[in-house]
């Protein structure tokens, strides 16, 4: 499986990581795996590890933002790492332009250490 989740309710966190080659499948099998878990809130932070993505497999509709597919709430901050290559850095770039208006902050990071700070885990 090309992702794995580490919820911690404690820390009010998930920790994503997303490896290989990515498909539409996977990215909605994650999102329903985060609504079914019920130690996951919608205002926890998320730190998603992308730098291990080679490359999706999903259309550009994909990106668009709608507020019942993104299981992420208001209050939620998501910090995305990417660096791996290019490509995982474009598409990360035109989900948080699609996803402008969501009622979560998020940012894009190429530091892993960078994104922990941003969400106080550092």
């Amino acid at each position: 499986m090309p992702y794995a989740i580490d919820i911690d309710p404690d820390r009010r966190l998930v920790m994503t990581r997303f490896s290989g080659v990515v498909t539409e499948q996977e990215v909605s099998a994650y999102r329903e795996e985060l609504r079914k878990n019920p130690e996951f809130q919608v205002d926890f932070d998320e730190l998603m590890i992308g730098r291990e993505t080679i490359t999706t497999h999903y259309s550009f509709e994909q990106f668009s933002y709608d507020p019942a597919d993104i299981p992420f709430g208001k209050g939620s901050r998501r910090a995305l790492v990417v660096g791996g290559n290019q490509y995982t850095e474009e598409r990360a770039k035109i989900i948080k332009t699609r996803q402008r208006d969501a009622p979560y902050e998020m940012r894009i990071f190429r530091d892993e250490a960078e994104a922990r700070r941003w969400l106080g885990l550092a």
